[in-house]
């Protein structure tokens, strides 16, 4: 029987657990697309701290550098503004050598620190791709193009048609328009997120801040901070933050580092590899798949009470 000639009743009863299910197998497609999904061996974590700080988020590196610099005496953070103190150290690193040379050009803010070494970002975010720790384009481009086409298309688009064969009918369509419309909503918040990382990074990440845990207790004093070296310490903002300066005596540099209420810091960036704008950012600097933090379940309390006429289009006309 063509479920269009259903009566309002039978079809909500039927469709609500249809479109859950839909929503369903859209997830796990979306799971299966993000890959590699095996976890890293241990050569390849070894990884610089600004590789590891990219892997969060791409203000991590920045952040990271700018606290190693500090923290080496190559910079020093006075009333309100990082000043340089003297050249890099011998040690430093390509990176940190960019950040102090934005320093010396006289920037503002981190966020212009960030836009001038962004060349050295894409290229250590595309080190990571390579790795199979951050999603390529095409591979973003793919994780939402077609789970959303299975759950619209395939889910929506039958209550759509139903829904016209109601007004056609002249049956009343209110409780399937409000199912659609929650639909609607919940496939854009759960579907159109784009994780930058790859679940293999996310591995990866995690495998990382607990072999470096020793490094967030050493922060917990002053003293024992001085203790460690510029790679250290760049290590340590980048798997565990800034705020391991609020304890090392660097609190100052702590405040200057923190985004503004409501800005782009503190776990990924924001930045949607799709060319879209993302609503993850990703999520903190916590582990940013998009294959979890949603639930299915408020689809099936829609229908379950549509009752007679809930939606239109039943058989008979």
């Amino acid at each position: 029987m063509n479920p269009l000639d259903w009566s309002g009743t039978q079809f909500l009863l039927a469709y609500v657990p249809y479109l859950v299910g839909m929503w369903i197998a859209a997830k796990l497609w979306q799971r299966s697309l993000n890959q590699p999904s095996s976890e890293p061996g241990s050569t390849e974590l070894r990884l610089d701290p600004y590789l590891v700080a990219v892997l969060d988020h791409r203000r991590a590196a920045v952040n990271a550098a700018l606290a190693a610099l500090v923290h080496a005496g190559a910079l020093r953070f006075e009333e309100g503004e990082l000043k340089v103190e003297g050249p890099p150290p011998a040690s430093a690193s390509p990176f940190e050598r960019a950040v102090h040379a934005a320093v010396s050009g006289k920037v503002e803010s981190v966020g212009d620190i960030e836009e001038a070494v962004d060349e050295q970002l894409d290229s250590m975010e595309e080190s990571l791709s390579r790795r199979g720790f951050l999603m390529e384009h095409e591979q973003a481009v793919q994780y939402r193009r077609y789970p959303m086409a299975l759950f619209f298309g395939a889910g929506l688009g039958l209550g759509l048609l139903k829904m016209f064969v109601g007004i056609v009918r002249d049956r009343p369509v209110a409780f399937l328009v409000l199912l659609l419309a929650f639909g609607a909503v919940l496939g854009f918040m759960t579907l159109w997120s784009v994780p930058r990382r790859t679940r293999r990074g996310d591995s990866a990440l995690k495998l990382l801040r607990l072999q470096n845990s020793a490094l967030s207790m050493t922060s917990a004093t002053e003293s024992a901070w001085q203790t460690l070296s510029a790679s250290n310490v760049a290590m340590g903002v980048a798997l565990f933050g800034t705020g391991m300066l609020m304890t090392a005596g660097m609190g100052g540099l702590h405040s200057y580092l923190m985004p503004p209420a409501g800005g782009g810091g503190g776990g990924d960036d924001g930045t949607d590899i799709t060319g879209g704008s993302s609503d993850f950012a990703d999520s903190g600097g916590s582990d940013s798949s998009g294959d979890s933090g949603s639930s299915c379940g408020g689809g099936g309390d829609s229908g379950g009470g549509g009752g007679c006429g809930g939606c239109g289009g039943g058989g008979g006309d």
